[in-house]
């Protein structure tokens, strides 16, 4: 909307700026650079990708803006389009959050841009997460285990195959997942897959 005002009183002050047109063409824009392959669908049914969405309403509105008859002002859509576009760029780049503290020095909340339309989360080796959270989440389920497991070797007790795992988990914290041996990575798989199936 500011953009739309900006545009409207420095380039088309003879017509009425009313709505909120501007704004709407801001949030189109932002909505484009951040999915440009999202497919949205013109009139209902045309699928079409955002990028090429935007761009064809970006064109209209100047071809229109340059005509002088129209009642419209559609500058106002333009500079909305335009504030729009520099606003997700001056965000992207972090100027935003220098704007926010002279504003105010009360810490935001996390501000992570969505998705359009969430991807589903997968198991859990497809959603991975930091070696300490599986490091964390794998002591947790080891201390937990109480009763012996079945894949233990018969010359291991469940106390000394526990204490091999955490030593191996001790291991990954220290140098890190790439340090593991092909034994050791395949005792972990063993463990993981028998957690995962109680």
């Amino acid at each position: 909307g500011l953009g739309g005002a900006i545009a409207h009183l420095a380039l088309a002050q003879h017509s009425a700026v009313i709505g909120a047109s501007g704004a709407i063409s801001g949030v189109l824009v932002a909505y484009a650079l951040r999915w440009p392959d999202e497919e949205v669908y013109l009139f209902g049914v045309i699928p079409m990708k955002s990028r090429w969405l935007v761009a064809a309403l970006l064109a209209m509105n100047v071809i229109f803006a340059l005509s002088p008859s129209s009642r419209i002002d559609w500058t106002a859509h333009v500079g909305g389009m335009a504030f729009g576009w520099i606003f997700l760029k001056v965000y992207a780049v972090g100027g935003l959050t220098r704007v926010k503290g002279w504003v105010s020095s009360v810490p935001d909340e996390s501000e992570d841009m969505p998705r359009a339309v969430p991807r589903n989360r997968g198991p859990m080796r497809e959603r991975g997460g930091s070696v300490d959270e599986v490091v964390e989440r794998s002591n947790a389920v080891v201390l937990r285990e109480r009763k012996p497991l079945q894949h233990i070797p018969k010359q291991e007790t469940a106390k000394e195959y526990a204490a091999k795992v955490n030593q191996l988990l001790d291991k990954i914290s220290q140098n890190g997942i790439g340090s593991l041996s092909r034994e050791e990575r395949r005792i972990l798989e063993e463990m993981s897959r028998k957690l995962r199936d109680q």
